[in-house]
């Protein structure tokens, strides 16, 4: 399992919560709310345990703490405005990712035009 692997995961699961915390939400009184509660808690006890885990170094438990405390749906929403992007621009777009990744400041300046 690499990092990515784990950050996916944790993403995953976070998502399932918040779209089981919605549904609870919106709906207090189905069936199936009573069957999300459940699940709530499991799931949140397998990312308290993850984020708690010894076997992990500290720099490992401190990325999973950021990414819990991320907004999960920013991911998805990333992935969604790349696919409308030109494919000539794309790899330009990869590019920056790769800078930001190794730790360069990127500013984005505007046209006033």
């Amino acid at each position: 399992m690499t990092g990515s692997d784990i950050v996916s995961a944790i993403h995953h699961l976070k998502m399932a919560d918040e779209h089981m915390q919605s549904f609870m939400r919106d709906r207090p009184v189905a069936l199936l709310t009573k069957l999300f509660s459940v699940y709530s808690k499991k799931v949140n006890w397998v990312l308290t345990d993850i984020k708690t885990c010894p076997c992990l170094p500290d720099v490992v438990i401190e990325g999973i703490r950021s990414e819990l405390n991320s907004d999960v749906f920013c991911v998805a929403a990333i992935h969604q405005k790349i696919a409308l992007i030109p494919v000539n621009q794309r790899e330009a777009v990869e590019a920056i990712i790769d800078e930001i990744l190794k730790g360069q400041i990127i500013n984005v300046v505007k046209d006033r035009n």
